[in-house]
Protein backbone atom coordinates (compact mmCIF):
# COMPACT_ATOMS: atom_id res chain seq x y z
CA UNK A 1 0.00 0.00 0.00
CA UNK A 2 1.09 3.26 -1.11
CA UNK A 3 0.64 6.17 1.58
CA UNK A 4 2.95 9.27 0.34
CA UNK A 5 1.25 12.11 1.84
CA UNK A 6 2.92 14.23 -1.26
CA UNK A 7 0.22 15.59 -3.26
CA UNK A 8 1.46 16.51 -6.76
CA UNK A 9 -0.68 17.83 -9.56
CA UNK A 10 -1.33 14.80 -10.92
CA UNK A 11 -2.62 13.09 -8.01
CA UNK A 12 -4.76 15.73 -7.62
CA UNK A 13 -6.13 15.47 -10.87
CA UNK A 14 -6.63 11.39 -10.68
CA UNK A 15 -8.48 11.92 -7.38
CA UNK A 16 -10.76 14.67 -8.94
CA UNK A 17 -11.30 11.89 -11.84
CA UNK A 18 -12.08 9.27 -10.22
CA UNK A 19 -11.75 8.08 -6.45
CA UNK A 20 -11.75 4.51 -7.40
CA UNK A 21 -8.82 5.18 -9.79
CA UNK A 22 -7.04 7.38 -7.08
CA UNK A 23 -7.50 4.01 -4.91
CA UNK A 24 -6.44 1.80 -7.61
CA UNK A 25 -3.31 3.76 -8.51
CA UNK A 26 -1.90 5.32 -5.06
CA UNK A 27 -3.27 2.95 -2.99
CA UNK A 28 -3.69 -0.65 -4.19
CA UNK A 29 -0.15 0.48 -6.13
CA UNK A 30 -1.91 -1.30 -9.74
CA UNK A 31 -0.15 -0.88 -12.64
CA UNK A 32 -1.09 1.54 -14.94
CA UNK A 33 -1.11 1.08 -18.43
CA UNK A 34 0.76 2.73 -20.89
CA UNK A 35 -1.66 4.50 -23.23
CA UNK A 36 -0.90 6.15 -26.67
CA UNK A 37 -1.94 9.38 -25.38
CA UNK A 38 0.38 9.58 -23.24
CA UNK A 39 3.28 8.80 -25.34
CA UNK A 40 1.85 11.49 -27.85
CA UNK A 41 1.67 13.87 -25.24
CA UNK A 42 5.09 13.31 -23.50
CA UNK A 43 6.56 13.89 -26.86
CA UNK A 44 4.80 16.90 -27.31
CA UNK A 45 5.25 18.52 -24.32
CA UNK A 46 9.18 17.45 -24.81
CA UNK A 47 9.56 19.37 -27.63
CA UNK A 48 7.96 22.60 -26.77
CA UNK A 49 10.02 21.93 -23.32
CA UNK A 50 13.15 22.14 -25.39
CA UNK A 51 12.29 24.06 -27.70
CA UNK A 52 14.33 27.24 -26.80
CA UNK A 53 18.15 26.97 -26.47
CA UNK A 54 20.51 30.11 -24.94
CA UNK A 55 23.25 31.60 -27.66
CA UNK A 56 25.13 34.76 -26.41
CA UNK A 57 23.19 35.20 -23.48
CA UNK A 58 20.09 35.00 -25.69
CA UNK A 59 16.90 32.59 -25.73
CA UNK A 60 16.81 31.33 -29.50
CA UNK A 61 15.12 28.57 -31.41
CA UNK A 62 16.69 25.12 -31.17
CA UNK A 63 15.49 24.36 -34.98
CA UNK A 64 16.53 26.61 -37.96
CA UNK A 65 12.72 26.08 -39.39
CA UNK A 66 9.28 24.83 -39.21
CA UNK A 67 10.31 21.74 -41.59
CA UNK A 68 13.42 20.66 -39.67
CA UNK A 69 11.24 20.74 -36.43
CA UNK A 70 8.65 18.89 -37.70
CA UNK A 71 11.14 16.46 -39.07
CA UNK A 72 12.77 15.75 -35.79
CA UNK A 73 9.43 15.37 -34.18
CA UNK A 74 8.62 12.40 -36.30
CA UNK A 75 11.95 10.73 -35.94
CA UNK A 76 11.42 11.24 -31.95
CA UNK A 77 8.83 9.67 -32.51
CA UNK A 78 9.60 6.56 -34.63
CA UNK A 79 12.39 5.99 -31.81
CA UNK A 80 9.62 5.97 -29.09
CA UNK A 81 7.26 3.69 -29.71
CA UNK A 82 10.79 1.48 -31.73
CA UNK A 83 12.14 1.91 -28.57
CA UNK A 84 9.43 0.78 -26.33
CA UNK A 85 9.17 -2.44 -28.47
CA UNK A 86 12.40 -3.80 -28.20
CA UNK A 87 12.62 -3.10 -24.68
CA UNK A 88 9.21 -4.56 -23.46
CA UNK A 89 7.26 -1.53 -22.81
CA UNK A 90 3.82 -1.91 -23.77
CA UNK A 91 2.19 0.62 -25.42
CA UNK A 92 -1.47 0.74 -25.39
CA UNK A 93 -2.70 1.79 -28.62
CA UNK A 94 -6.05 2.41 -29.16
CA UNK A 95 -6.45 1.22 -33.12
CA UNK A 96 -4.39 -0.70 -35.30
CA UNK A 97 -1.67 1.16 -36.95
CA UNK A 98 -1.98 4.33 -34.49
CA UNK A 99 1.56 5.05 -34.43
CA UNK A 100 1.96 5.84 -37.82
CA UNK A 101 -1.30 7.59 -38.02
CA UNK A 102 0.22 10.07 -35.24
CA UNK A 103 3.45 10.33 -37.26
CA UNK A 104 1.24 11.35 -40.33
CA UNK A 105 -0.41 14.10 -38.25
CA UNK A 106 2.41 15.64 -36.69
CA UNK A 107 3.22 17.82 -39.75
CA UNK A 108 -0.32 19.57 -39.44
CA UNK A 109 0.50 20.20 -35.58
CA UNK A 110 4.35 20.72 -35.51
CA UNK A 111 4.51 23.32 -38.56
CA UNK A 112 1.94 26.10 -37.49
CA UNK A 113 2.95 25.30 -33.94
CA UNK A 114 6.59 26.05 -34.88
CA UNK A 115 5.72 29.29 -36.48
CA UNK A 116 3.26 30.66 -33.40
CA UNK A 117 6.11 29.75 -30.87
CA UNK A 118 8.95 31.73 -32.54
CA UNK A 119 6.43 34.76 -33.32
CA UNK A 120 5.31 34.72 -29.20
CA UNK A 121 8.98 34.39 -28.24
CA UNK A 122 10.53 32.23 -25.41
CA UNK A 123 9.05 32.42 -21.98
CA UNK A 124 10.20 33.61 -18.81
CA UNK A 125 10.84 29.78 -17.07
CA UNK A 126 9.93 26.45 -18.73
CA UNK A 127 9.57 23.39 -16.17
CA UNK A 128 9.46 25.58 -13.00
CA UNK A 129 9.09 23.30 -9.96
CA UNK A 130 7.33 24.39 -6.80
CA UNK A 131 6.47 22.84 -3.68
CA UNK A 132 4.64 24.25 -0.26
CA UNK A 133 2.62 23.09 2.31
CA UNK A 134 -0.77 23.59 3.75
CA UNK A 135 -1.64 23.72 7.48
CA UNK A 136 -5.13 22.78 8.56
CA UNK A 137 -5.80 21.98 11.78
CA UNK A 138 -3.41 19.15 13.01
CA UNK A 139 -2.85 17.97 9.39
CA UNK A 140 -0.18 19.19 7.28
CA UNK A 141 -0.49 18.57 3.26
CA UNK A 142 2.54 19.18 1.13
CA UNK A 143 2.00 20.08 -2.62
CA UNK A 144 4.39 20.18 -5.62
CA UNK A 145 4.33 20.07 -9.30
CA UNK A 146 5.93 22.00 -12.15
CA UNK A 147 4.54 24.80 -13.68
CA UNK A 148 4.73 24.31 -17.77
CA UNK A 149 5.66 27.53 -18.66
CA UNK A 150 6.02 31.31 -17.14
CA UNK A 151 5.69 34.37 -19.26
CA UNK A 152 5.06 37.73 -19.25
CA UNK A 153 2.89 39.42 -21.75
CA UNK A 154 2.04 43.40 -21.64
CA UNK A 155 2.93 43.95 -18.09
CA UNK A 156 0.85 40.56 -17.00
CA UNK A 157 2.32 37.21 -15.57
CA UNK A 158 0.85 34.37 -17.52
CA UNK A 159 1.04 30.64 -16.09
CA UNK A 160 0.00 28.39 -18.99
CA UNK A 161 -0.79 24.80 -19.12
CA UNK A 162 -0.02 22.71 -22.29
CA UNK A 163 -2.63 20.08 -23.10
CA UNK A 164 -1.88 17.61 -25.55
CA UNK A 165 -5.30 15.28 -27.14
CA UNK A 166 -8.70 16.24 -27.90
CA UNK A 167 -8.32 20.05 -28.28
CA UNK A 168 -11.91 20.89 -27.22
CA UNK A 169 -12.68 21.52 -23.70
CA UNK A 170 -15.77 22.74 -21.89
CA UNK A 171 -15.81 25.83 -19.90
CA UNK A 172 -16.21 23.89 -16.67
CA UNK A 173 -12.50 22.04 -17.19
CA UNK A 174 -11.51 25.37 -18.28
CA UNK A 175 -13.06 27.39 -15.04
CA UNK A 176 -12.39 24.75 -12.71
CA UNK A 177 -9.41 22.26 -13.74
CA UNK A 178 -7.65 21.29 -10.16
CA UNK A 179 -4.04 21.34 -11.86
CA UNK A 180 -4.09 24.75 -12.59
CA UNK A 181 -5.30 26.03 -9.52
CA UNK A 182 -2.31 24.22 -7.23
CA UNK A 183 -0.44 25.73 -10.31
CA UNK A 184 -1.40 29.71 -9.27
CA UNK A 185 -0.42 28.76 -5.72
CA UNK A 186 2.36 27.05 -6.53
CA UNK A 187 3.62 30.30 -7.99
CA UNK A 188 2.46 31.96 -5.58
CA UNK A 189 4.37 30.11 -2.74
CA UNK A 190 7.81 30.45 -4.94
CA UNK A 191 7.10 34.39 -4.79
CA UNK A 192 6.60 34.06 -0.95
CA UNK A 193 9.57 32.73 -0.23
CA UNK A 194 11.94 34.48 -2.36
CA UNK A 195 11.18 38.11 -2.84
CA UNK A 196 13.81 38.08 -5.90
CA UNK A 197 12.09 35.43 -8.04
CA UNK A 198 9.13 37.57 -7.11
CA UNK A 199 10.73 40.45 -8.78
CA UNK A 200 11.65 38.92 -12.02
CA UNK A 201 7.66 38.64 -12.55
CA UNK A 202 7.36 42.50 -10.64
CA UNK A 203 5.48 41.06 -7.98
CA UNK A 204 7.60 41.76 -5.10
CA UNK A 205 5.33 43.91 -3.43
CA UNK A 206 2.32 41.51 -3.94
CA UNK A 207 4.28 38.27 -2.30
CA UNK A 208 4.10 38.84 1.28
CA UNK A 209 0.30 38.43 1.32
CA UNK A 210 0.83 34.92 -0.24
CA UNK A 211 0.07 31.81 0.96
CA UNK A 212 -2.64 32.80 3.03
CA UNK A 213 -1.87 36.48 4.35
CA UNK A 214 -4.43 37.20 3.47
CA UNK A 215 -4.50 35.29 0.03
CA UNK A 216 -3.15 32.17 -1.97
CA UNK A 217 -4.38 33.52 -5.33
CA UNK A 218 -3.04 36.42 -6.80
CA UNK A 219 -5.35 38.26 -9.29
CA UNK A 220 -2.43 39.54 -11.16
CA UNK A 221 -1.43 36.02 -12.37
CA UNK A 222 -3.52 34.53 -15.43
CA UNK A 223 -3.75 31.40 -16.48
CA UNK A 224 -4.72 29.61 -19.55
CA UNK A 225 -4.97 26.64 -21.63
CA UNK A 226 -2.80 26.10 -24.60
CA UNK A 227 -4.29 23.03 -26.99
CA UNK A 228 -1.42 21.79 -28.74
CA UNK A 229 -3.67 19.95 -31.57
CA UNK A 230 -5.72 22.67 -32.02
CA UNK A 231 -3.92 23.44 -35.20
CA UNK A 232 -4.78 20.10 -37.02
CA UNK A 233 -8.30 21.52 -37.15
CA UNK A 234 -7.92 24.64 -38.37
CA UNK A 235 -10.36 24.28 -41.29
CA UNK A 236 -12.84 22.01 -39.60
CA UNK A 237 -16.18 23.90 -39.66
CA UNK A 238 -15.94 25.52 -35.69
CA UNK A 239 -12.02 25.33 -35.84
CA UNK A 240 -10.98 25.06 -31.30
CA UNK A 241 -9.21 27.54 -29.77
CA UNK A 242 -5.14 27.70 -29.26
CA UNK A 243 -5.76 29.41 -25.88
CA UNK A 244 -8.17 29.52 -23.23
CA UNK A 245 -7.82 31.96 -20.67
CA UNK A 246 -9.12 31.73 -17.33
CA UNK A 247 -9.06 32.75 -13.55
CA UNK A 248 -8.63 31.02 -10.55
CA UNK A 249 -9.23 32.41 -6.88
CA UNK A 250 -8.86 31.46 -3.14
CA UNK A 251 -12.10 29.66 -2.99
CA UNK A 252 -10.71 26.83 -6.07
CA UNK A 253 -7.82 26.10 -3.71
CA UNK A 254 -10.11 26.03 -0.73
CA UNK A 255 -12.66 23.95 -2.80
CA UNK A 256 -9.97 21.97 -3.64
CA UNK A 257 -8.78 21.00 -0.44
CA UNK A 258 -12.37 19.70 0.23
CA UNK A 259 -12.35 17.60 -2.25
CA UNK A 260 -8.63 16.32 -0.99
CA UNK A 261 -10.40 15.37 2.32
CA UNK A 262 -12.87 14.50 1.16
CA UNK A 263 -10.81 11.71 -0.91
CA UNK A 264 -8.80 10.87 1.85
CA UNK A 265 -11.96 10.16 4.32
CA UNK A 266 -13.53 7.78 1.95
CA UNK A 267 -10.44 5.83 1.37
CA UNK A 268 -10.26 5.77 5.41
CA UNK A 269 -13.62 4.65 5.32
CA UNK A 270 -13.56 1.99 3.11
CA UNK A 271 -15.84 4.26 0.82
CA UNK A 272 -14.57 2.99 -2.54
CA UNK A 273 -16.95 1.98 -5.37
CA UNK A 274 -16.23 2.02 -9.47
CA UNK A 275 -17.80 4.95 -11.02
CA UNK A 276 -18.47 3.01 -14.48
CA UNK A 277 -19.19 5.51 -17.50
CA UNK A 278 -17.26 6.68 -20.41
CA UNK A 279 -14.36 7.87 -19.11
CA UNK A 280 -13.75 4.06 -18.02
CA UNK A 281 -12.18 3.92 -22.06
CA UNK A 282 -10.23 6.26 -21.44
CA UNK A 283 -8.82 4.93 -17.87
CA UNK A 284 -4.91 3.89 -17.58
CA UNK A 285 -6.22 1.53 -14.67
CA UNK A 286 -9.23 0.22 -16.25
CA UNK A 287 -8.40 -3.91 -16.31
CA UNK A 288 -7.63 -3.22 -12.66
CA UNK A 289 -10.74 -1.41 -12.24
CA UNK A 290 -13.11 -3.86 -14.09
CA UNK A 291 -11.91 -6.88 -11.62
CA UNK A 292 -13.83 -5.25 -8.58
CA UNK A 293 -17.13 -6.07 -10.23
CA UNK A 294 -16.51 -9.12 -8.61
CA UNK A 295 -16.58 -7.94 -5.02
CA UNK A 296 -20.74 -6.76 -5.41
CA UNK A 297 -21.29 -10.47 -4.11
CA UNK A 298 -19.03 -10.89 -1.49
CA UNK A 299 -17.93 -9.73 2.30
CA UNK A 300 -15.16 -7.66 0.85
CA UNK A 301 -17.50 -5.12 -0.54
CA UNK A 302 -17.92 -3.58 2.82
CA UNK A 303 -16.45 -0.21 4.26
CA UNK A 304 -14.74 -0.09 7.90
CA UNK A 305 -17.89 0.87 9.25
CA UNK A 306 -18.95 -2.56 8.66
CA UNK A 307 -21.75 -1.06 5.93
CA UNK A 308 -22.01 -2.59 2.56
CA UNK A 309 -21.54 -0.45 0.00
CA UNK A 310 -23.68 -2.40 -1.94
CA UNK A 311 -26.60 -2.27 0.61
CA UNK A 312 -28.15 0.22 -1.67
CA UNK A 313 -29.63 -3.04 -3.65
CA UNK A 314 -30.56 -5.24 -0.45
CA UNK A 315 -33.56 -3.35 0.59
CA UNK A 316 -35.38 -4.03 -3.02
CA UNK A 317 -34.19 -7.28 -2.93
CA UNK A 318 -35.77 -8.18 0.13
CA UNK A 319 -38.95 -6.71 -0.73
CA UNK A 320 -39.32 -8.68 -3.63
CA UNK A 321 -39.30 -11.94 -1.22
CA UNK A 322 -41.90 -10.62 0.87
CA UNK A 323 -45.41 -12.19 0.34
CA UNK A 324 -47.61 -10.30 -1.86
CA UNK A 325 -50.81 -9.80 -1.41
CA UNK A 326 -53.90 -10.30 -4.58
CA UNK A 327 -54.86 -6.92 -4.94
CA UNK A 328 -58.70 -5.75 -4.94
CA UNK A 329 -60.76 -5.91 -7.91
CA UNK A 330 -63.38 -3.23 -7.81
CA UNK A 331 -65.94 -3.71 -10.56
CA UNK A 332 -67.11 -0.81 -12.32
CA UNK A 333 -70.28 -0.16 -14.51
CA UNK A 334 -70.91 2.31 -17.04
CA UNK A 335 -73.84 4.11 -16.03
CA UNK A 336 -76.00 6.47 -18.77
CA UNK A 337 -76.55 10.35 -18.30
CA UNK A 338 -79.35 11.53 -18.61
CA UNK A 339 -78.03 15.07 -19.24
CA UNK A 340 -76.45 14.14 -23.07
CA UNK A 341 -77.06 10.34 -22.52
CA UNK A 342 -73.22 9.87 -22.48
CA UNK A 343 -71.56 6.83 -20.92
CA UNK A 344 -69.92 7.38 -17.86
CA UNK A 345 -67.75 4.79 -15.69
CA UNK A 346 -68.18 4.57 -12.42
Amino acid sequence: MRKSGIWSATRIDVANYCRMRYYLVYIKGEQRLNLSAYEKGSLLHNLIEKFWIEKNGIKVPRYASAEEFTKKAQGKWVGRFKGAEKTGRKIEWRVEDEKWMIKNVLPDICIPLYNYLVSEGPPLYTELPFRFSFLQGNSRKIFRGKIDEVRTRDGEVIIRDYKSGNPWIGDMKVEHDPQMTIYNVGLCALCYASLDFARTLGLEEEAKKFMGHPVYISDKIHPEFFMIEAFRYVEHKIPPQVIHKTSRKDEHFLELIRMINGTINAVQKGNIYPERGRKCDSCDVKYACAKRVELARNTQAQDLDGQLMFDFAAFDFQKAREPVSEPKVIQKKFRLRKKDNSLVLR
